[in-house]
């Protein structure tokens, strides 16, 4: 599973998702 940094300590659960999703192929943004 790729790595990806938080923007900061508030975004924990969208950057979770889009490593979660991104193992999947699905190339999401996290302002989405």
């Amino acid at each position: 599973m790729k790595f990806i940094r938080q923007l900061d300590e508030m975004d924990c659960g969208p950057t979770c998702l889009k490593m979660v999703l991104e193992s999947y192929n699905q190339n999401v943004g996290c302002a989405k």
